[in-house]
């Protein structure tokens, strides 16, 4: 069971790694001071849009970047492209406000997305109370009870509840463009990373 544990504790640092790489980088010219709102609502919306519709583009690219280790997901009979799928399934997002400052803004969004870590919280602990999978798993092979308990994981992403937060996403203009800073990158991570670390710490 130690070793059941130690792959799937992989895994989710690989579900960490994924919602890590999230990549915001595209630029977009403004046209004049009385557009500068527009074009940075514009910046987001695409931004956005790639979570939101998760296309074959935005899925290659998350995994190219996140799972380098992403064999690990194959021990425990995950397929890595439908583990990010289901990891990001069910973004929605509202720009709510926008401010700007010189060279400089802030953007209020509103993200719904899954609930992660209480989804992956509630999975370890239904594992460890669930007596009938911990005597079945004596008679299974070690692959086939880490497969079973992959697919329990995968379950339990794919059931997670949806929830609301609300991010200031900075944003940095250079030159004629407008793009999300590093700081602004990083708290949009941290709607999706959010209690994910102590999850599988536990």
């Amino acid at each position: 069971m130690k070793t059941i544990e130690k792959s799937l504790k992989c895994a989710g640092v690989l579900m960490l790694a994924c919602a890590m790489t999230i990549g915001l980088g595209v630029c977009l010219s403004g046209c004049g001071a009385s557009n500068e709102e527009d074009t940075i609502r514009g910046v987001l919306t695409q931004e956005l849009d790639a979570l939101k519709n998760m296309d074959d583009e935005m899925v290659e690219k998350i995994l190219a970047e996140g799972t380098s280790g992403a064999e690990v997901f194959a021990e425990v009979g995950i397929e890595a492209e439908t583990f990010v799928r289901n990891v990001f399934g069910g973004v929605d997002y509202t720009i709510d406000s926008v401010s700007v400052d010189g060279d400089k803004a802030t953007a209020t969004v509103t993200l719904a997305h899954k609930d992660l870590g209480a989804a992956v919280t509630a999975f370890w602990e239904g594992l460890v109370s669930n007596e009938q999978l911990i005597s079945e798993s004596k008679n299974m092979s070690e692959e086939d009870a880490m497969k079973k308990i992959g697919a329990l994981l995968m379950e339990a992403i794919q059931n997670a509840k949806k929830v609301s937060d609300t991010v200031d996403v900075a944003l940095e203009k250079g030159g004629e463009t407008w793009e999300i800073s590093a700081d602004g990158t990083q708290a949009v991570m941290s709607i999706f990373t959010n209690g994910l670390a102590e999850a599988f710490q536990s």
